[in-house]
């Protein structure tokens, strides 16, 4: 289990409480910025946000209802443990939905969004350059780069299911943080960006869709060699 180890969250503003808890948490769990197996401690959050426990609790209670968190009874909740076969289940359900998403979004007319997109392109290339110093903002704006095409889509509810799975996925996305898979080229996101100017609805999901499948194979691929690790290393033991 890794040592308990939080992101930079920001202090909760004046007139601030559960909602600004809950949303720092969501981002910073989609950002890849909390672990696997990582607890959040009741007493440490709270220290953080410079608020009480009760809104850390509930904001805590809401992400283990939206299964972000693993909680038992009395214990303290934690981000899920990372498997290939819980990879292999989100995946599954991100590249139908996702795509879902973008198929809607192309079908209702480009009006700019091209444009946007290829300036958050071009901002990711910029942070791919910083290597290591550009992860935090890298992950922000593929976030962006993503949800710029799902939130036009006309459908709020599919928005919120993406969400969802994103808050269960974005742990696993840690798993790449050392690995070039983190600031790989961005082809698929430069052939979307065509798509959505010509308004080629399958071009858009083939790529979306190559695009997660390659960070969920990187992901696999880091998984794996952890686990060797870790066998090899109880293996070795005296």
């Amino acid at each position: 289990m890794p040592a308990t180890k939080f992101p930079v969250l920001r202090p909760r503003p004046r007139n601030s409480d559960l909602e600004h808890v809950y949303a720092e948490l969501t981002r910073s769990i989609m950002m890849a910025e909390f672990a696997p197996g990582q607890k959040l401690k009741l007493d440490d959050l709270a220290t953080a946000f410079g608020t009480s426990h009760m809104p850390v609790r509930e904001a805590l209670n809401r992400l283990v209802m939206a299964r972000a968190l693993q909680a038992e009874t009395r214990r303290t909740p934690f981000i899920p443990e990372a498997s290939v076969e819980r990879l292999r289940n989100l995946l599954t359900l991100r590249t139908d939905l996702e795509g879902k998403a973008v198929a809607m979004t192309i079908e209702r007319g480009e009006n700019g969004l091209a444009d946007q997109l290829a300036q958050i392109n071009a901002r990711m290339d910029t942070e791919a350059e910083r290597g290591a110093l550009g992860t935090r903002a890298y992950l922000q704006l593929n976030h962006k780069f993503h949800f710029s095409l799902y939130e036009r889509c006309g459908n709020p509810e599919l928005v919120n299911l993406i969400e969802l799975l994103w808050m269960r996925y974005g742990p696993l996305l840690s798993l790449l943080k050392a690995t070039p898979m983190s600031f790989s080229g961005h082809r698929h996101h430069a052939e979307i960006i065509a798509a959505v100017r010509s308004g080629d609805s399958a071009k858009a999901v083939q790529n979306l869709v190559a695009d997660l499948q390659e960070a969920g194979d990187a992901i696999a691929t880091a998984l794996s060699t952890k686990m060797q690790k870790a066998h090899g290393s109880r293996s070795s033991a005296p």
